[in-house]
């Protein structure tokens, strides 16, 4: 009677660890999703610092342009 104990108990040790190596499996799947998102963001975050170049310059121009046009029109005038 005891050896057939100790041979289930052997079959669930068995059954136990291959449960724990999906878990494994499982895991290394999400890191790698995790690291896709990441790769994502870091692309869209450059779209974006572009975006906001090309804002600072063409707000610089109008800027400009808008001062210029107030010397043009203040200057006769003084």
């Amino acid at each position: 009677m005891p050896i057939k104990q100790q041979q289930q108990q052997q079959q669930q040790q068995q059954q136990q660890q291959q449960q724990q190596q999906q878990q494994q499996q499982q895991q290394q799947q999400q890191q790698q999703q995790q690291q896709q998102q990441q790769q994502q963001q870091q692309q869209q975050q450059g779209k974006a610092q572009m975006q906001e170049a090309l804002q600072a310059e063409v707000s610089s121009k109008t800027k400009n342009a808008v001062s210029e046009e107030k010397e043009a029109s203040a200057g006769p005038h003084s």
